[in-house]
């Protein structure tokens, strides 16, 4: 969803600073429960299994910086404007499925099949739940 509101909002703005589309601020404020529940789950997960360190921790920080520094810059302080801006940061997004297969092959030891040479392609590798 990320992704597509990205390319959406990114392709319909002809003034990158100035122009407005609807979309953007209406998924970013969708987008935030969403966030915030995530932030939940995984604490919640690493508590579980004990291993809240180094990278791992580092994933729960970095939604904790967009609940509370991105979504703050995002409604209030930009103004409306930079919404291609914010169209284009959203389109990374679409890396997600791949770096989220790429963890289940590792997680089942399948590094080296034809399946992930492929997902390597599209930049498979790593993702929240190690």
């Amino acid at each position: 969803m990320a992704s597509s509101t990205g390319y959406i909002t990114a392709s319909s703005c002809e003034d990158i600073i100035k122009d407005q589309y609807w979309l953007t601020s209406t998924y970013i404020l969708f987008a935030m429960p969403y966030f915030v529940y995530e932030i939940y789950a995984m604490v919640i997960f690493y508590w579980y299994k004990l291993r809240v360190i180094d990278h791992q921790f580092l994933i729960v920080l970095q939604h904790v910086v967009m609940v509370t520094v991105c979504f703050p810059i995002s409604v209030f302080w930009r103004q409306g404007k930079g919404d291609y801006f914010q169209g284009v940061m959203l389109r990374a997004e679409l890396s997600t499925p791949s770096l989220c297969l790429g963890k289940i092959l590792n997680h089942y030891k399948q590094q080296h099949t034809p399946l992930d040479k492929v997902n390597g392609v599209g930049g498979g590798g790593g993702g929240a739940f190690d």
